[in-house]
């Protein structure tokens, strides 16, 4: 009997998840595990093909910029024509695209990828849009962890993929044969996402003009104006915290001394460290609240920062000190881009919802694009430790940001 009651209990707990939910995590199953393989060395990799860190953060702030103006064609696509027409087809371009990472003999080549597949993810208001729609309120916090849950366990091992291919091959060989993995992967995950039903109901066949793109987007901004002036604040100071990510391999392996093997084995244990907190976390959202979790998760990347500011002073350089550091700052990390996304959702009303993610998708990738090229100048000029310094004081202001905040009434489906 007590068997029967779990099983109900779960049943009754996974009763929101549809097809539209089921219909992406598995194409992350398929997608994610070769995708984090090259995330693993992706710097390293551009930088052995002749960037220098400032160079690399100014490569990730173009790559921001093209990002956020690409998404924010992208939210007016997604709210007058669907979501699924705008995802389905951007997934096979961008997928196509990753090849030429594979296939570039410098750096400039590498930047003229990123900043295609960057367009590309004009796609990323219809995913956030679609996702959205497709979880209960109540549920978002929860929801959004599961629908990252399985595709993260899958890709438990990428870090060891990635290991052996460049333990094998080398470092620029085997990141190529990663990024051609990745790219056939993602054409098989657009094929996948042909299987997913519209959530938004439009009759709109006409030509896209200017003058319905600039109409469309004069009441998302309007709204955005009014009601979200704090939440866009606290997700400056979050995405000004996040350039440190633009910077994180050579600031671990040129600066404190890991080596390639050891990075990769550090992004094994942070994989598993996601995986036995994700679900609890997503739960916290939901149950400890949003602004109380965003005020927790900022707290933590602050603390992380401040302890990479002073690693090498405090004699903290070895794996696993290091280890212990990353694993809490990139804990944290989680918690406040899952406490946001699951905030943004209650602010924005699903007629919305596309173009508003795009707008706050804009001002995030702004954010994270000054961000990047900061952290590469004060890498450089200042010392890697300004930088963790840097993303420690945008925390902070983060954090006091967060204690202005009051989580809305009633949440939008």
């Amino acid at each position: 009997m007590k068997k029967r009651g779990r099983l109900a209990k779960l049943r009754e707990e996974l009763a929101f998840v549809r097809r539209n939910l089921l219909v992406l995590m598995l194409s992350w199953v398929i997608w994610s595990p070769f995708s984090h393989a090259t995330t693993v060395y992706e710097q390293m990799y551009i930088m052995a093909l002749g960037a220098s860190v400032l160079v690399l953060g100014l490569m990730a702030a173009a790559s921001s910029i093209a990002l956020g103006l690409a998404r924010f064609l992208g939210g007016y696509l997604a709210d007058r024509y669907g979501r699924k027409r705008v995802l389905v087809s951007m997934t096979f371009v961008y997928s196509s695209a990753l090849f030429l990472y594979a296939l570039a003999p410098d750096w400039r080549w590498i930047l003229m990828a990123a900043i295609i597949t960057n367009i590309c993810l004009l796609y990323q208001p219809a995913l956030s849009a679609i996702l959205s729609d497709s979880v209960p309120p109540e549920r978002r916090g929860f929801g959004f962890a599961l629908a990252s849950f399985l595709p993260e366990l899958v890709s438990l091992p990428a870090p060891l993929l990635a290991i052996y291919l460049v333990s094998t091959y080398g470092l620029v060989l085997g990141m190529r044969i990663a990024y051609a993995l990745q790219a056939a992967a993602g054409l098989a995950a657009a094929t996948i996402r042909l299987a997913l039903k519209e959530t938004l109901r439009t009759e709109v066949r006409e030509a896209p003009s200017l003058r319905d793109f600039l109409s469309e987007y004069r009441g998302a901004l309007g709204f955005a104006s009014k009601r979200l002036g704090k939440f866009m604040l606290i997700s400056i100071s979050l995405n000004l915290a996040m350039g440190f990510t633009r910077v994180a391999q050579p600031f671990a392996m040129s600066y404190l001394g890991l080596s390639l093997d050891a990075w990769g084995w550090l992004n094994l244990l942070g994989g598993i460290a996601w995986l036995a907190t994700v679900l609890p976390m997503g739960y916290l959202v939901d149950r400890l609240g949003r602004r109380s979790s965003l005020a927790l998760g900022l707290s933590t990347t602050a603390i992380a920062f401040l302890l990479l500011t002073l690693a090498k002073d405090m004699a903290l350089t070895g794996f696993w000190h290091l280890a212990c550091i990353f694993l809490i700052l990139w804990m944290g990390m989680y918690l406040m881009h899952n406490a946001s996304s699951a905030l943004e959702a209650d602010l924005v009303p699903r007629p919305l919802r596309g173009r508003l993610s795009a707008v706050l998708s804009l001002v995030a990738d702004l954010a994270i694009a000054a961000s990047s090229a900061a952290c590469g100048f004060l890498y450089e000029k200042a010392g890697p430790a300004s930088v963790a310094a840097f993303c420690a004081l945008a925390s902070l202001a983060g954090l006091l940001a967060t204690g202005t905040f009051r989580e809305p009434g009633r949440r939008h489906e």
